[in-house]
């Protein structure tokens, strides 16, 4: 519910929290310690465009500034790379999808595993 009222975030790059923030089709920089998701998560984000390349919390200050100065500009590259993604709508987590194939699936004559 919080998510879509941002302008912008700064997350730790865990999946939950980033993919809900790209959902947003807000800017997103990463920063953290960085360990096994979170650089994936990081890249990502950078190769999308939609935020600075990952750095560790440490040095974040190095970059904060500009960061938040271009994601809160609508005409930046971050604000518009971010803009034209799509990862999905807020909150959707694809149970519902997901439950559909399964029945889709079980109909069709697949019998479950036992």
């Amino acid at each position: 519910m919080l998510f879509p009222k941002l302008d912008a975030f700064i997350v730790h790059g865990g999946l939950g929290t980033t993919v809900e923030a790209l959902r947003t089709r807000k800017p997103v920089a990463v920063t953290g310690i960085l360990l096994l998701d979170q650089r994936f998560w990081g890249d990502v984000c950078f190769q999308q465009g939609v935020g600075p390349r990952p750095v560790q919390i440490d040095t974040f200050y190095h970059t904060c500034v500009e960061y938040v100065d271009q994601a809160l500009d609508p005409t930046s590259s971050y604000a518009v790379a971010a803009a034209e993604l799509t990862l999905g709508t807020p909150g959707d987590d694809g149970i519902e999808t997901n439950v559909a194939y399964i029945e889709q699936l079980l109909t069709g004559g697949l019998q479950p595993v036992r």
